[in-house]
């Protein structure tokens, strides 16, 4: 048995020796690896270049190296960066970042051929990334393939419309011509949220005029149209005071049900009775809540009509306050005369609510005011005849109530207002006279 031993006894020791020295490999390839990753992981390129000589069969090294290379912003070397990210993509040719990144370095360096087989790859890797569309988008504009760039811009929104403003303003800075843009990358059959938000940009710049054309087609078509959708639009216009594309605007949402149809025709003022609860938006009431002014909107059986509008006042430290208002369209240089049907309980204040109307172009042109509401009152009609400056385009009907200048300063207590009502006082008299007797709610 002690011969078969030493017989074996060659063998197992080359065994162990065997074991040993790949165990050394392993241990050593070990090392080199995570050496590599670490020296990876730094945006030095000195250190790329050694993980790359460390690990060069590892794609992302390449990718790292070649992207710190090209876009160095000091000692760029885009000649090797871009050899860098070609290896890259030919170590793992199914990494649409590798052929990205080429496609970028190759663009920085003018290769329009090298870029272009680039972004086709990407494009057949990740057809439904948004990002890729983006990138071929832009490249096809650098190289002066407008066609090509609409056709991935307009996949892009079908991909992702959030990328409506930058696809918007890429297109119409190559085309410069909104008709264009309107027709390659939108088409009759994109989203009408995406045409409302082409109208939306386009408004907010110098193409107000072709804005209000789609608006229009989009209006006379069945499309589909939310209020909320139309909503941008039209304060864009009526920011812009802009009032009469505003008030078609307005009225083609009336037309389509959108807007409460006006129960009086012949009242500027849009949904006076507060029987529809305001839109806070457009021609209708818009208001906002403070700590200290509460706005709330009644029914029937504490109004004077049919609903009406509520404040609670509570404020303590003598605030200026405008809790609602509306923007109504008027003519210029003509006489208006204001009315609504107000009343009170126990407002405390030396400066009350009122209703005041100014011009929002010029308040030094138009701010007039009507008497304060103080104390307890029954129902009763406050009255303002005012007349509109040779600018005036609009005017501003509000509740509003001063800083207080005496004691006490502070307001508390409660103002009812219904039947809010602005006629011309032509058309007041020509009624007056024609039935005999003032006319509804004056």
């Amino acid at each position: 048995m002690a011969k078969n031993f030493q017989h074996i006894r060659p063998k197992l020791a080359a065994l162990l020796i065997v074991i040993c020295l790949i165990s050394l490999f392993l241990a050593a390839e070990s090392v080199r690896i995570a050496w590599a990753t670490r020296l990876g992981k730094s945006s030095k390129v000195a250190d790329l270049r050694k993980a790359v000589s460390l690990d060069p069969t590892n794609p992302d090294l390449h990718y790292r190296l070649g992207m710190a290379e090209v876009f160095d912003l000091e000692n760029p070397d885009a000649l090797d960066g871009t050899e860098q990210l070609d290896l890259a993509t030919h170590l793992n040719p199914r990494e649409t970042r590798y052929w990205s990144a080429l496609a970028s370095a190759c663009q920085f360096e003018g290769k329009s051929n090298c870029a272009g087989d680039a972004i086709a790859r990407t494009l057949a890797l990740s057809a439904m990334a948004p990002r890729i569309h983006w990138e071929a988008a832009n490249y096809y504009l650098w190289a002066n393939q407008q066609e090509k760039a609409f056709n991935q811009f307009r996949r892009l929104l079908e991909l992702d419309p959030s990328y409506a403003g930058p696809t918007f303003r890429a297109s119409l800075g190559a085309a410069g011509d909104p008709q264009v843009v309107y027709d390659a990358v939108l088409t009759p059959a994109a989203h009408p949220k995406l045409k409302l938000a082409y109208l939306n940009f386009l408004s907010s710049r110098e193409y107000g005029d072709f804005a209000f054309h789609i608006w229009k087609a989009l209006a006379a078509s069945k499309t589909p149209i939310a209020f909320s959708d139309a909503d941008q639009y039209l304060e864009d216009l009526i920011s812009a005071r802009k009032y009469q594309e505003a008030l078609s605007v307005w009225n083609d949402l009336e037309i389509r049900g959108l807007v409460p149809q006006s129960d009086d025709s012949s009242n500027l003022v849009f949904n006076g009775s507060f029987e529809h609860f305001p839109l806070n938006a457009g021609f209708d009431w818009r208001y906002h809540q403070e700590p200290y002014t509460a706005v709330r909107f009644e029914n029937r059986q504490r109004c004077a009509g049919g609903g009406c509008l509520r404040l609670d006042f509570s404020d303590v430290e003598n605030h200026q306050d405008e809790p609602v208002y509306q923007i109504v369209p008027v003519r210029p240089d003509q006489t208006y005369l204001l009315t609504a049907r107000v009343r009170s309980v126990n407002i405390v204040s030396d400066s009350g609510p009122r209703l005041r109307v100014t011009d929002p172009a010029c308040q030094d042109c138009l701010t007039t005011l009507t008497n304060a509401v103080v104390g307890t009152t029954p129902w009763h009609q406050l009255t303002l005849r005012f007349r509109t400056g040779p600018q005036t385009a609009a005017v501003r009907v509000s509740v509003w109530r001063a800083r207080s200048l005496g004691y006490p300063t502070e307001i508390l207590g409660t103002l009812w207002v219904d039947q809010v009502s602005l006629r011309s006082e032509a058309e007041v008299t020509a009624q007056v006279e024609k039935s005999g007797g003032p006319p509804d709610g004056k």
